[in-house]
């Protein structure tokens, strides 16, 4: 069995770590769901990618690296045709293409959140709606993946021990994998920068026009949780162009330069997979609050009513923006953000 380098171990503390950190902010939302400060449908979005982002972790560990580590070594060699691999190498693909179009909507609600404030309520509160958005994100990456299930994959040994194991396909079907992947990659990537960059656009816009103080303080909000999405679409990227060299290597037939490209995957995988949590505590107040609490730590008095403050804040905003709904001559002065100059 090969040995556990510091590399290994070290990957394996961090990410194991950061698992049982993602795992505890999704309890925190899900429990917290009904409160003002988590009732944005951005929050309904970060759990759904948490899963696919957790399912992938997992994922990973049993049907990839405990192989390549030699671990459980007879059962991955009495199992090295057939379903298992198949498995495994489908739901790998899979649940990538999952997390690309989770971080996709992300995007989306990010741009919808600071150019529409009225109507990014409107489009994405409604429980029918949300939910057909959320099954297109689970439900598309079937389409780009489904060639994978008439593939034979097999766990091939790798010498000189031959202990290790690693999934492994023809080359063609190598190739076509690695390039469907790569343009799903790609596309996501751009649309994911285009929104991006329109959202940071818009709020700059805005942030030069006579807007009122509560408008500004949402949009404020608003602009925390595109930071907490724009970094995890920086390490999307970072996989997507991993993704994308794969993609033209491999049809370049440039062995030696995929090999190395694959030795990285472990990291890159892990890096994409466990972000979010990290990002969302760096940006978001509301999560940091919300996450002491459930820990027992005490707040001060100025964090106390600064956290009543913002509930009650979002409450007023919510049914202001309820309200505004069916006037149509506040709608339009809210969607520019732009009120009358005395």
């Amino acid at each position: 069995m090969p040995s556990f380098d510091l590399y290994w171990d070290t990957l394996a503390v961090l990410g194991v770590f950061s698992f049982v950190v993602y795992l505890f902010i999704m309890f925190v939302i899900i429990k917290n769901r009904k409160n003002e400060d988590m009732q944005s449908s951005f929050f309904k979005l970060w759990i759904s990618l948490g899963v696919a982002d957790c399912l992938h972790f997992i994922h990973s560990y049993t049907l990839m690296r405990l192989p390549l580590l030699g671990v459980f070594h007879d059962f991955y060699q009495a199992n090295d045709s057939g379903v298992i691999p198949v498995f495994a190498l489908l739901f790998s693909h899979y649940l990538f293409q999952t997390q690309l179009f989770g971080n996709l909507l992300f995007a989306i609600n990010r741009y919808t959140a600071v150019a529409y404030v009225t109507k990014h309520e409107l489009i994405w509160t409604n429980g029918y709606r949300l939910l057909i958005i959320i099954g297109v994100q689970w439900l598309l990456p079937l389409i780009t993946v489904g060639q994978i299930a008439r593939q034979n994959v097999v766990f091939t040994p790798l010498p000189p021990d031959n202990e290790s194991l690693l999934l492994s396909v023809s080359p063609h079907d190598f190739v076509v994998n690695s390039i469907v992947a790569s343009f799903v990659a790609l596309f996501v990537m751009v649309s994911c920068a285009f929104f991006y960059i329109a959202a940071v656009v818009r709020y700059v816009t805005y942030k030069k026009s006579v807007i009122s103080s509560s408008l500004k303080k949402k949009n404020n909000s608003e602009m925390r949780l595109l930071a907490a999405a724009i970094i995890v679409f920086i390490s999307m990227a970072f996989y997507s162009i991993y993704q994308i060299c794969l993609g033209v290597f491999s049809f370049l037939e440039k062995g030696d330069i995929v090999n190395i490209v694959i030795s990285q995957w472990y990291l890159i995988n892990d890096v994409f997979a466990m972000i979010n949590p990290w990002s969302l505590l760096l940006t978001c107040s509301s999560i940091r609050r919300h996450l002491w609490r459930a820990v027992g730590v005490k707040q001060s008095q100025n964090a106390a009513v600064s956290a009543q403050t913002d509930t009650a804040l979002a409450s007023v905003q919510r049914n202001k923006l309820t309200s505004t709904l069916s006037t149509p001559r506040i709608v339009i002065v809210q969607d520019n953000l732009v009120e009358p100059v005395p």
